[in-house]
């Protein structure tokens, strides 16, 4: 036989061992699966049996990031009240949580000091392990000790490491319940204990946690043991541990305040040769945390505070007492940070540091109320950031949040924000934009109708009374019914946290001798194409504004508790409206709509209304689009009332709505025509047609009155603006003016050096864009080279967006391959793909992409990323793509908690667009040239203001 023949058939056969070991792997693998989800089916399900509960913890953990795995010990003092159930011997068996720990003894200990061996099973890996004794276990208190090994992980949960500069650290994460893969605990929020803590380190590592460091003692093996003073009850996964070659910057304490006495003790870390990039973030933490005290009236709860920057994260903060751990482009702003940089970097920040009162002080006790700890921390977050930050634009960012999550209240399974959480598999997914900013912007309307004052009392008690353990929203709710003055406060918040999507109020006015009546009708608001019922309502608090009801044009107020529909009130003024606007402040959780001469009415007299009160009309203008009431060319002949205002977010606003319509309603040849009109809308809000790109690095660039709150609005605005009109419109004029901005940061075609100094930092991401549009391919691999060489996290997170808005389909696919994917951190990847699917012309490829990579890929994954996958494939428009995302997703759907949710929302997302998009007749375009002010030109039949001095009959 011959050499070839002998290596064919040995290459057949291999193949065949290959392929036949796949299958049996398959088949073992089943098997292994199905016996798993029989044993766990005998555990408890969702929350630990009644009748145990924890007292103390001593946990001592060696922890050293160069090896795989950690060992530990753990005694948990532990009050056992009864043992009932009737299990088989439950009498001898105590349930407690665990996930892939290797246990090499577990032992109870009762009075006397007498030892039981304990059977330490884990219940079919579902983190919950049965603790069997060979004797009946007594009532009262005992202790188990348990001495275990624990794997690191990889998926940035639990304990996990990550690497930089060749060196490695290891970092915790445990919300929501993966501190049971660190130590066996009782994992629930609702049993709040202290800890005493003790850490053994290689002695040249940091080794930190939640309470201050009480003594070191020097081992002989080459580690330190670190003794911790006792923290205060706590729940799991509020603990945290940094063990590494950090750098540790101790700066000036927090001073002392008026409700505290003493000082904070203040550190920051961060990866080696890092830790001077933490000025910017710790100079600025004191005014945060006084503001805080001042509001809450109680000091920082705890004895230190420590801020963390690590570059690999899941998310963007986490608010571990002691020691706050954020993704480190939060907190290391790089040497050029833009406006963006820096609000990022204290909105999150407030959210933490609120958390340490509303949620570590005050915790829930079970995961249906996560949304009481993230609502709160949203809604409070916005309120301290503006207050210590009055200059960085953040008194209506709970406004603009609260408009933001409406757009997913919309569909058929809608979480809602308190929903009940039964097992592990529904834990994730609570943590969504709903328990985040629509609960905030619930909680921002009740402020609004019981009184700010009112409801900072009711905080405050509420702090009082629960202080160092748990409460219930019912127990929330209570504090604030006690303040509100006989509002229904309880009954309007049942209809908003247990009743899926939102109110649509449907506003019709008439005036006649000075009394103005409004009849309000109520129902869900939903989408064209939705097949929900839109038949419900809710105890709605509504306050309407009377725009020029009063002498002089004034502006009244007129509110009432909405419960029934229709309901009509009145209100008595100096004189008749001239328009009215439906959600006064624009506090109220809800959709409003207007007739035809309602809007009209409305954006001729927009430029008296209140920036928030702006948005509410932008918002609703575009949610009267998405809803089928208004056209495509009704909304572009109606937009520039919206465009024309000084505020940043006022005037940008609009940009979704318009790349949707040109996405898809424009046919290919009306996009030309529609990018020049938008381009002429938006252009204004710059000095004027940029002929330099040195014109563009300062702020001459923007025009007198184009803010009226100041630099930062200036730049936000102008940042924004120029990214809709060079990247997005690719108009040449901005694009050339961007691009050389771009090569001056890159030094393409001079030095080669990164200069990123010659462009201000909130123009950096459209300034690289826009060179990749102008250069191309070389520009491209340049821009490329620089971000993999990278280690400023601030530099590659604007970089990585630039390279990943390209829509050339030769660099997109380049930026997805194995080589460019492998040298990107876990939580950049999400990034990535988000950009790419922001342009349409990526989509259909990016998919393509994901199902190619998907059946792999998933499995190295963190859970939450393989559970928002569907996501990364909505943005389409078509039945044909929706059949291709639901044929594809629905075989994992069983195997990541929340997927199916997701999957279906996406599916819908589609179905709502193919709706709207066909609801639409010919496009009319508005000619770019000829474009006025809705505030001039359409003030029908109102009589003159200064927002219509020459009113105008008929559209």
């Amino acid at each position: 036989m011959s050499r070839a023949k002998i290596a064919a058939l040995s290459l057949l056969g291999l193949l065949a061992l290959g392929t036949l070991g796949f299958y049996a792997y398959r088949f073992v693998d089943s098997r292994q699966a199905a016996s798993d989800r029989a044993e766990a089916a005998l555990a408890p399900q969702g929350k630990l049996p009644r009748g145990v509960r924890p007292l103390h913890y001593d946990l001592r953990l060696r922890v050293d990031p160069d090896r795989d795995n950690y060992s530990g010990s753990v005694g948990i003092d532990v009050l056992v009240e009864t043992l009932s159930g009737g299990e088989p011997e439950a009498d001898r068996t105590l349930w407690i949580h665990g996930e892939a720990i290797r246990p090499s003894r577990a032992e109870l200990v009762v009075v006397g000091g007498r030892r039981l061996a304990l059977d330490y099973h884990e219940m079919g890996g579902s983190g919950v392990v049965r603790l069997r004794a060979d004797e009946p276990i007594p009532i009262g208190e005992v202790r188990i000790e348990i001495d275990y090994e624990a794997p690191f992980d990889t998926t940035l949960e639990a304990l996990y490491l990550f690497e930089a500069d060749s060196r490695r650290y290891a970092i915790s994460q445990f919300e929501a319940i993966d501190a049971r893969q660190v130590f066996p605990s009782f994992d629930e929020p609702r049993f709040k204990v202290p800890f005493d803590l003790v850490l053994e380190v290689r002695a040249e590592h940091e080794g930190i946690t939640t309470t201050p460091e009480r003594s070191e003692e020097l081992l002989g093996d080459g580690y330190r043991r670190l003794t911790f003073e006792t923290t205060p009850p706590l729940p799991t996964y509020l603990l945290a541990f940094a063990v590494g070659p950090y750098d540790v910057v101790e700066v000036d304490p927090i001073p002392a305040s008026a409700l505290r006495p003493g000082p904070i003790p203040l550190r920051g870390l961060a990866t080696a040769g890092k830790g001077e990039e933490l000025t910017y973030a710790l100079k600025n933490t004191a005014p945060i945390v006084l503001a805080l005290e001042a509001y809450f009236g109680r000091p920082y709860p705890y004895p230190k505070l420590d801020l963390a920057a690590v570059p690999d994260f899941n998310f963007g903060a986490m608010e571990n007492v002691g020691l706050i751990v954020y993704r480190e482009t939060l907190l290391l702003l790089g040497e050029n940070p833009g406006v963006d940089d820096i609000r990022a970097y204290v909105s999150v920040h407030a959210h933490e540091l609120a958390h340490q009162w509303f949620g570590n002080l005050v915790t829930m006790p079970w995961w249906d109320d996560i949304w009481l700890n993230e609502s709160f921390a949203t809604w409070m977050g916005n309120l301290i950031s503006h207050r210590s930050n009055p200059t960085l634009e953040f008194d209506r960012e709970m406004v603009r949040d609260g408009h933001g999550v409406m757009s997913i209240d919309i569909y058929a399974d809608t979480r809602l924000i308190r929903e009940p959480v039964e097992g592990r598999e529904e834990i994730a997914n609570a943590f969504d934009w709903i328990s985040y900013a629509k609960g905030g912007a619930f909680l921002q309307m009740v402020e609004d109708w019981i009184g700010p004052g009112r409801f900072q009392q009711g905080i405050r008690n509420h702090l009082e009374r629960h202080a160092e353990g748990t409460a219930s929203a019912d127990d929330f709710l209570a504090s604030l019914s006690a303040v509100a003055d006989g509002k229904p406060v309880v009954e309007a918040a049942q209809s908003f946290l247990e009743q899926r999507g939102l109110p649509l109020i449907e506003t019709d006015w008439s005036c006649e001798n000075n009394r103005t009546t409004l009849t309000l009708q109520q129902s869900r608001y939903l989408e064209a194409g939705s097949k929900l019922d839109p038949n419900q309502s809710w105890v709605q608090p509504f306050c309407a504004l009377l725009v020029g009801a009063a002498d002089e044009g004034g502006l009244i107020r007129a509110c009432t508790v909405m419960k029934e529909a229709p309901h009509t009130f009145s209100s008595v003024n100096d004189g008749c409206p001239v328009a009215v606007l439906p959600n006064a402040g624009a506090a109220g959780y809800f959709r409003w709509t207007l007739d035809e001469w309602g809007w009209d009415a409305l954006l001729g007299q927009i430029g008296n209304l209140s920036p928030a009160e702006k948005l509410s009309v932008a918002s609703n203008l575009s949610a009267d689009f998405r809803a089928g009431r208004l056209s495509a060319s009704d909304y572009l002949a109606r937009v520039p009332a919206i465009v024309e205002q000084p505020e940043w977010d006022v005037a940008t606003s609009p940009i979704g709505t318009l790349g949707f319509i040109s996405d898809f309603i424009a046919k290919a040849e009306e996009q030309p025509a529609l990018a020049r009109y938008v381009a002429s809308l938006y252009a204004p809000h710059l000095e004027e047609p940029v002929k330099k790109s040195v014109a563009l690095s300062g702020d001459a660039s923007l025009s007198g009155d184009a803010s009226p709150n100041g630099e930062t609005a200036r730049k936000l605005l102008r940042s924004d603006v120029l990214y809709l009109l060079a990247v997005t419109l690719k108009n040449p004029e901005y694009v050339g003016a961007m691009a050389a901005l771009g090569r001056a940061a890159t030094g393409f075609g001079g030095d080669g050096e990164l200069d990123l100094g010659a462009v201000e930092g909130d123009l950096l991401t459209v300034a690289l864009a826009s060179a990749i549009q102008e250069q191309g391919e070389p520009f491209f691999s340049d821009l490329k080279a620089k971000f993999e060489a990278s280690k400023d996290g601030a530099f590659r997170r604007k970089a990585l967006r630039a390279l990943g808005v390209t829509a050339d389909p030769t660099m997109a696919a380049e930026l997805r391959s194995l080589r460019f994917l492998w040298g990107l951190r876990l939580n950049e990847i999400p990034s990535l793909i988000y950009a790419q699917s922001s342009r349409v012309e990526n989509r259909p490829a990016l998919f393509a992409w994901l199902k190619r990579g998907f059946p792999l890929g998933r499995r190295f994954m963190p859970e939450r990323y393989v559970s928002t996958a569907p996501r990364m494939a909505s943005g389409f428009c078509d039945a044909a793509a929706r059949d291709d995302l639901e044929a594809f997703f629905s075989k994992y759907v069983d195997e990541a908690p929340g997927m199916a949710r997701n999957l279906s929302q996406a599916l819908e997302r589609i179905e709502l667009c193919e709706s709207l998009v066909s609801l639409q007749k010919e496009l009319v375009i508005p000619p770019a040239q000829s474009v006025e002010s809705l505030t001039h030109s359409n003030c029908r039949d109102l009589p003159p203001s200064p927002a219509c001095p020459n009113p105008t009959p008929n559209l």
